[in-house]
């Protein structure tokens, strides 16, 4: 049996933070033009949050990436 390597969210090589609003988990990251952002994933019935901790997106991970 194969054991898969758990999914993790995207992060840019420039990455600044991650932020919920909505339900839906964007990333910020720097240009020379300054912050721009992305949207990652529909995380329904998590809160908004300006700035995930660890712990957030641990959270996120497991329960939108990983479950099986």
């Amino acid at each position: 049996m194969e054991i898969l390597e758990p999914k993790k969210l995207h992060k840019d090589r420039r990455h600044d933070h991650y932020w919920i609003e909505d339900g839906i988990i964007f990333e910020t990251y720097q240009t020379i033009r300054g912050l721009r952002y992305r949207e990652l994933l529909y995380v329904p019935n998590v809160p908004d949050n300006d700035k995930c901790d660890a712990d957030c997106i641990a959270y996120i991970e497991k329960e939108f990436l990983n479950k099986h």
